[in-house]
């Protein structure tokens, strides 16, 4: 997802793209807890293996849920923080998982099939690319153009592992009810860091929308778009993204820098 935007960075600054639990090459849970609060549990714990204090996070997606309980939870260790293309559970996620009227398959109905990943594993299972290149499609600026079959391949055989497909839905959705629970008390108890929340220019959320979604999660939330972009804001405008970043990890005084890491040379480093 940030093979694009992490090169434009990493000659500044150390560039941290973890795989989220269920995802990629992360391990699957033993205990099956696939949460926003369990992720950024394991992002701190890298965080400390690496020596790293203070990050700018940005969360793309469901990533934004994790990079909320980080910026909410763990606030010393967060200069800033950014978010994409996502509203928190309780605050409207579980009214975007709902079909739309219209029947149109440009809709999130995806979202509720996999509120029951059992379901989703099944029906799924063995079309894993088809249901992909739907998936890239349904909200891209540009009808998935930028998304190339090589990477569709990639994320398909990422999927067929054993178990993933069952760990990706129970992360993305299968968990919405905890979830909405969890994150009730961020009316009270409102995230202090300040939230730049990003949507591309194709997705047509208003600021006025935007501010009703995340306005009771944030003490400030500004809104931004993406220009020439849908959902998939990192492979659809990566150098306008990773511009974003640059400037928003300026001003919230992240200097740029690159962690020495050779101490983890000719070491395995599975953690």
């Amino acid at each position: 997802m940030w093979h694009k935007v992490g090169p434009l960075l990493s000659s500044k600054y150390t560039v941290i793209a973890p795989d989220l639990p269920g995802m990629g090459q992360s391990t699957l849970s033993e205990s099956g807890n696939y949460t926003s609060a369990s992720a950024a549990e394991a992002i701190i714990a890298l965080l400390d293996f690496l020596r790293i204090e203070k990050v700018a996070v940005f969360g793309y997606d469901k990533g934004a849920s994790v990079g909320s309980v980080l910026a909410w939870k763990y606030a010393d260790r967060v200069a800033s923080l950014s978010v994409g293309e996502y509203a928190l559970p309780a605050y409207g996620h579980e009214v975007f998982q709902n079909p739309d009227p219209s029947r149109n398959l440009y809709g999130h109905w995806h979202l509720a099939l996999f509120t029951v990943p059992e379901a989703a594993e099944f029906l799924i299972r063995g079309r894993e690319k088809e249901f992909l290149n739907w998936y890239f499609w349904h909200s891209a600026y540009a009808a998935g153009a930028l998304i190339s079959p090589d990477h569709v391949e990639r994320y398909a055989a990422s999927l067929g592992k054993p178990g993933y497909l069952r760990a990706m839905t129970e992360f993305l959705n299968g968990n919405i009810w905890r979830e909405m629970e969890y994150f009730r008390p961020l009316r009270e108890t409102p995230i202090q860091v300040p939230v730049n929340v990003l949507w591309g220019e194709a997705s047509g959320v208003s600021d006025e929308i935007n501010q009703s979604l995340w306005g009771p999660t944030a003490v400030s939330v500004k809104t931004v778009y993406v220009p020439k972009a849908g959902h998939w804001l990192a492979d659809e405008n990566p150098k306008w993204l990773a511009a974003f970043i640059d400037k928003n990890a300026a001003n919230a005084g992240i200097e740029p820098s690159v962690v020495d890491l050779s101490y983890l040379d000719d070491q395995l480093t599975m953690i």
